[in-house]
């Protein structure tokens, strides 16, 4: 059963989102949050837009990566996930960390999502940033 209370929650921020970008179309914050909502909400092509927004006004943005890579990951378009990935632990994203804080471990998401991921895929999410 959903929780009608955390429906209109996740609303309310979908249009403070769209005020907030009329305001500045261009703050990459805003488009980063509204992408995750979409993403929490079972919309992940929508957030792969407001990702590749966040990542045209900032392209050095690792958490913009990682968040269209996780997008990707549920699309299970496994090359643009893997690129973007790379992308957000090349532009100081620690990936591996983020994915276990996100969605735990890699069987919990496999199970969770029904998506089982590649191997070069989970390489990426296991590998330590310090190497």
């Amino acid at each position: 059963m959903v929780d009608q209370h955390y429906i209109l929650i996740q609303l309310k921020h979908s249009k403070m989102a769209k005020v907030l970008l009329q305001k500045d179309p261009d703050d990459t914050d805003t488009y980063i949050y509204r992408g995750l909502t979409y993403l929490q909400n079972g919309d992940p092509d929508s957030a792969v837009d407001d990702f590749s927004r966040a990542i045209q006004l900032h392209p050095s943005d690792g958490k913009a990566y990682y968040n269209r890579g996780t997008a990707y990951l549920k699309l299970e378009r496994w090359q643009e996930a893997k690129e973007d990935l790379e992308s957000g632990k090349s532009n100081g994203m620690e990936v591996a960390k983020k994915f276990q804080e996100d969605f735990g471990s890699i069987e919990e998401f496999e199970q969770n999502t029904d998506i089982t991921l590649r191997e070069d895929i989970k390489e990426i999410l296991t590998q330590s940033e310090n190497i």
